[in-house]
C-alpha cells in the first residue's frame, strides 16, 4: 500500500517580490514612526525653535517679540563670558573625546604587539568596561530574588508570587520551539486538515511540549 505524498500549493514568487516591494516600505515607516516622531518633537522642533528665538529678542516669557536679525551675535561676540564658556567648551570637547581615542588607539596597537604580561594588561584595561554590567546583573538579580527581592515581593504583595520572574526566559524558549516546529509537523497537519487542538496535542505534544 503506497502512501500519498502532500505538497503544498505553488506560491508565485513574482507576486511576493511585488507585495514585499510594495509594503516592506511601509513596514518599515511603521516601525519606525514612534522612534522619529519622538526624535522631531523632543530634538529637531526645540533645535529650530532655539534657532529661530535667536534671531529676535524674546525673554523666554513675553508673549510678544521682535526680530532683530544678528544682534543677538553680534552682542555675544563682545561678550567676555560667552568667549569664555566657548573657550572651556572646546577645551572639554579635545579632552573628552580626541584624548581617549588617540589613547586607546595607542594602547590597541601596543597590546597587539610582542608586550610582556599582555592578557593581564588586556584586563587592566577591559575590567573598568565589564563592572558596570557585573553591578547591573547583581541589581536585577537582588531584584528578583523570591526570598527578599523588592519585583517578586511585589507580586506576593497582589497575588502573582514570583512567578513571573522567570516568564521572559520560558516564553523565549517557548517560542524558539514553536518556530522550530513550524517548519516540521505543523505545517504537515495542517495540510491534513488537523484542528488547532489536535496539533497541540499531538504534534508539540510528540515533539517535546513547545520545545527547550
Amino acid at each position: 500500500m503506497g502512501t500519498a505524498t502532500l505538497e503544498a500549493p505553488a506560491v508565485d514568487s513574482t507576486a511576493v517580490r511585488r507585495r514585499r516591494r510594495k509594503y516592506g516600505g511601509l513596514t518599515a515607516w511603521l516601525f519606525a514612526l514612534p522612534a522619529l516622531a519622538v526624535y522631531l518633537i523632543f530634538l529637531v522642533y526645540p533645535a529650530l525653535s532655539s534657532l529661530w528665538f535667536s534671531f529676535t529678542d524674546w525673554d523666554g516669557l513675553s508673549p510678544t517679540y521682535n526680530v532683530v536679525g544678528l544682534e543677538n551675535y553680534a552682542n555675544m561676540s563682545k561678550d567676555p563670558v560667552v568667549i569664555q564658556a566657548v573657550i572651556n567648551n572646546i577645551i572639554w570637547t579635545v579632552v573628552t573625546i580626541v584624548f581617549p581615542v588617540v589613547i586607546g588607539l595607542a594602547l590597541a596597537m601596543l597590546l597587539n604587539g610582542k608586550v610582556r604580561g599582555k592578557p593581564v594588561l588586556r584586563l587592566i584595561f577591559y575590567t573598568p568596561a565589564v563592572l558596570p554590567l557585573v553591578a547591573i546583573a547583581s541589581i536585577w538579580g537582588w531584584l528578583y530574588n523570591p526570598q527578599y527581592g523588592a519585583i517578586n515581593s511585589f507580586l506576593r504583595l497582589i497575588g502573582l508570587g514570583a512567578a513571573l520572574a522567570g516568564t521572559g526566559l520560558d516564553r523565549t524558549g517557548r517560542r524558539h520551539g514553536a518556530r522550530h516546529l513550524a517548519s516540521g509537523g505543523i505545517p504537515h497537519a495542517a495540510l491534513l486538515g488537523r484542528s488547532a487542538g489536535h496539533q497541540y496535542r499531538h504534534v508539540r505534544g510528540r515533539d517535546g511540549g513547545w520545545g527547550y
